[in-house]
């Protein structure tokens, strides 16, 4: 393994400098093992801490640390008529500019001009079904991913850039200085989606309108192990707009005590549209608070977490979902490591209890009482958790009792293939219909390194819920990816996600907006070229089908090509 001195910060004094460095080898076989450079301790939260330190690279330099990335995409989307027919959209093509330069040994800067942030790697297939909650996806795109951590923030998720969909042009400088860090980040986007968030549910909005979106971050280290900062965001458009300004902070009192905390206000003009739409305010503001202790070693934990995020507070840039609430959360753990026993290694207990109130009415929206046994074995890397959950929520003014039971596997049956299962069963709440029912939930992943070349990674998904002894809906999902790597730079990749939802329309109380049956299909067949992050080709093709009653079968309606090219310039 080679790192270029060009891809690295460091000051160029002439002398002698001191890196910390940190090597582990895992090597999961029969018995798991693993060599690190360090001895860790586990009552210690802070790994850096413990890495081994080693002094040299006199007098070596870096490069110019400026890179250029020219990008020209290319794409076709086809689509089918009223009469089945598929109507060819036109070849559409766009030219961009990456740069990213390091103005000084801490601060880069990083730009981008009308960039393709189409998503390459398709979303993590999840099913939407009997949820009030929107779906989170993480962020892939790499203008976002570079330097991410300069505006992360405690306990909320405050920055979540997948809110910025298509933009025109970004900039963002990020940076340290001695204990200071910062970051800046500006974009012009062509849409304005946010996340609009309820005490029970939440929604995206989509508004058809440009935005421009703002996030300032600084940081300062208090003492050796602590720091405080604070954060800036603010999102705009026409007869919008949201701004948000937290201070947050970490105090590690020792090794084993640790507070964090937040404290934010959020002022909001909502358009006319999603006043109506939501029985909003023209205004809104409101504040957040989020506090949480920590007491951690390496054979006990214990944490209680406070969070009150007020009725009109929204993080517009972030990814805040629930609000008009209060909720206390206690909790820990206790670990038992067996060095003796040949067949289990660790066992651990842990649980929380949880209460949450909605700020608004003082109405009880949840108490909870969870706990779990956990249990890591010797052989095949084997863990295996079970655990049983104890719940009265509240929802559209109904209090439920829920009770379910869960178990995880996971484990290494041989060296190149990982297996996994998840399974629930227990009480459930029917949201469409507030009621109570006995709900189902599987979710596997196998990762079989067939070969040297081949790889085939499938996730299987099942929900199913049953209303007094009949099924009311049971859905199921496969995201399966084959890859083949020709070598180190070339690789050819085929992505399958399906979805099958069966219901009884007849046992919903509004039958008539709800089919028998629906299949959907989304593939993605892809060859890419990666000299490096940056430097590569894509080509690709994809579409998407689906089986209802109005399709009479299964039935392709959507395809794309596309193909991009990007080459970095390092000087």
């Amino acid at each position: 393994m080679a790192i270029p001195f060009k891809a690295l910060r460091f000051p160029e004094t002439g002398q002698p400098q001191t890196w910390n460095i940190a090597l582990w080898r895992n090597h999961p076989r029969d018995i798991k093992s693993s060599a690190t450079n360090f001895p860790r301790d586990r009552d210690s939260k802070c790994s850096i801490c413990q890495f081994d330190q080693i002094r040299g690279f006199n007098n070596i330099k870096q490069g110019h640390n400026l890179q250029l990335t020219p990008t020209l995409t290319l794409g076709r989307a086809d689509s089918k008529n009223a009469q089945g027919d598929w109507v060819n959209g036109d070849v559409e093509s766009d030219v961009g500019l990456d740069i990213r330069w390091g103005m000084t040994q801490d601060i880069v800067l990083n730009a981008t001009i009308n960039p393709d942030f189409s998503n390459v790697e398709a979303d993590d297939g999840q099913l939407d079904i009997n949820k009030t909650f929107a779906l989170f996806y993480n962020e892939k795109r790499p203008f976002f991913l570079d330097g991410s951590d300069y505006f992360s923030s405690n306990q909320l998720n405050l920055v979540h850039t997948r809110n910025i969909v298509d933009p025109d042009v970004g900039a963002k400088i990020t940076g340290k200085i001695n204990s200071h860090s910062f970051g800046v980040m500006m974009a012009d986007d062509k849409r304005t989606d946010f996340l609009l968030p309820f005490s029970e549910s939440s929604d995206i909005v989509q508004l058809d309108s440009a935005s421009k979106s703002f996030v300032g971050r600084y940081k300062s280290d208090v003492g050796e192990r602590s720091s405080a900062g604070v954060l800036l965001t603010s999102r705009s458009a026409d007869d919008y707009r949201n701004d948000m300004l937290a201070v947050d902070g970490v105090y590690n009192i020792n090794d084993a005590h640790q507070i964090t905390y937040l404290v934010a206000r959020s002022e909001s003009d909502n358009p006319l549209q999603v006043q109506q739409d939501y029985s909003l305010a023209a205004q809104q503001t409101d504040n957040a608070v989020s506090l949480n202790y920590q007491y951690f070693t390496g054979d006990d934990n214990i944490y209680v977490e406070y969070n009150r995020i007020g009725q009109d507070f929204r993080a517009d840039m972030g990814f805040v979902g629930q609000s008009d609430y209060q909720k206390l959360v206690v909790g820990g753990g206790h670990n038992w490591y067996l060095k003796d026993n040949k067949t289990v290694n660790r066992v651990r207990i842990n649980g929380d209890w949880d209460k949450t109130y909605r700020l608004s009415d003082d109405q009880l929206l949840e108490q909870e009482i969870e706990g779990y046994i956990n249990l890591w074995f010797n052989s095949y890397s084997a863990f295996v958790s079970a655990g049983v959950l104890a719940r009265e929520r509240h929802y559209a003014g109904e209090l439920f009792d829920e009770y379910k039971v869960s178990t995880w596997l996971e484990g290494r049956p041989i060296a190149d293939l990982y297996v996994s299962l998840y399974v629930s069963h227990g009480d459930s709440i029917d949201y469409d219909n507030v009621r109570l029912g006995q709900n189902w939930y599987v979710e596997s992943v196998i990762n079989w390194q067939i070969s040297d070349e081949w790889e085939l990674l499938v996730g299987n998904y099942y929900d199913t819920l049953d209303i007094d002894g009949s099924n009311l809906y049971n859905a199921y999902l496969a995201d399966a990816v084959l890859s083949y790597q020709f070598d180190m730079r070339n690789q050819i990749r085929l992505n399958v996600q399906y979805t099958h939802i069966n219901r009884t329309p007849g046992l919903y109380l509004q039958p008539e907006d709800y089919a028998d049956s629906e299949s959907y299909v989304q593939t993605q067949l892809l060859y890419s070229y990666k000299v490096n992050p940056q430097t590569l080709i894509y080509v690709g093709y994809g579409d998407f089908g689906l089986d209802t009653a109005e399709s009479n079968g299964y039935r392709r309606t959507d395809r794309q090509v596309f193909a991009k090219f990007s080459y970095a310039w390092q000087y």
